[in-house]
């Protein structure tokens, strides 16, 4: 059985999470085996009871998991945190707010494993709206502009992203060593915020799990942000959520 670890960015919201692991348990996580365990808990939304709630959850399911409560959130930081600390080859990245709408079985990422320069396979899904028409890889051509002209040839950008998705190891780490704690963490992997990041990761693509299939994972956190009126905006690099009722706080 292929052995992974497992990152999870999460906030003080216990059965949000709840949802997402025992989905991911029941047709991802079962077919794998688990090896280690990080989870970082960001003081945002509900209290200290939602917090020790959220504990409760992790534990239910990763009795030895490394569990961070810091006492400040910061999503890069979280980000940075968790890749950093882990050990093995292979890792699975999540946020506590999606589940997973098939089974993934190690057989379906063996062979693109099988190309060096992917480092990491995301999960097809509506919410990104993902286009093909350029191969299976998330990315997008670029050409350089001089004087507001755009001049010589096509440059590919490769994209990388926090939401679901399998890691390399080696590249989770070494992101965490570059990232840049004060912008979103996965904006700085191109939009020139963080020239050292971008130019580290130039030559590595981002493989894109699920073009034939019905969407692999679902955004359930958008609903819940939707009943309690709070959004998800971009202020100063960063991602914040804003909610009438409260000020802005960095998103986990």
């Amino acid at each position: 059985m292929k052995e992974i670890e497992i990152c999870v960015v999460a906030g003080r919201r216990p059965d949000l999470l709840k949802t997402t692991l025992e989905s991911f348990q029941r047709r991802l996580l079962s077919h794998f085996s688990i090896i280690g365990a990080y989870v970082n808990i960001d003081p945002i939304f509900g209290d200290e009871i939602d917090k020790d709630r959220t504990v409760e959850v992790v534990r239910s399911y990763f009795s030895e998991a490394y569990v961070n409560t810091p006492a400040t959130a910061n999503f890069c930081t979280a980000v940075k945190h968790l890749w950093g600390a882990t050990k093995s080859d292979l890792i699975l990245h999540l946020e506590d707010d999606w589940i997973v709408n098939i089974d993934i079985t190690p057989d379906m990422i063996e062979n693109i494993l099988k190309n060096p320069d992917v480092v990491q396979i995301s999960f097809n899904n509506i919410h990104k709206k993902w286009d093909f028409g350029d191969g299976p890889f998330h990315q997008r051509r670029r050409r350089t502009k001089l004087f507001g002209l755009k001049i010589g040839p096509d440059r590919i950008l490769p994209y990388f992203t926090t939401s679901p998705s399998f890691i390399r190891g080696s590249f989770a780490r070494a992101s965490a060593g570059l990232l840049d704690a004060r912008f979103d963490p996965e904006k700085q992997f191109y939009n020139e915020t963080n020239p050292g990041l971008q130019k580290a990761v130039k030559n590595y693509r981002n493989y894109i799990l699920g073009k034939d299939q019905p969407y692999l994972v679902t955004d359930i956190g958008r609903d819940w942000r939707d009943k309690r009126h709070i959004q998800k905006c971009f202020v100063d690099g960063a991602s914040v959520w804003q909610h009438d009722e409260m000020q802005s706080e960095p998103k986990p």
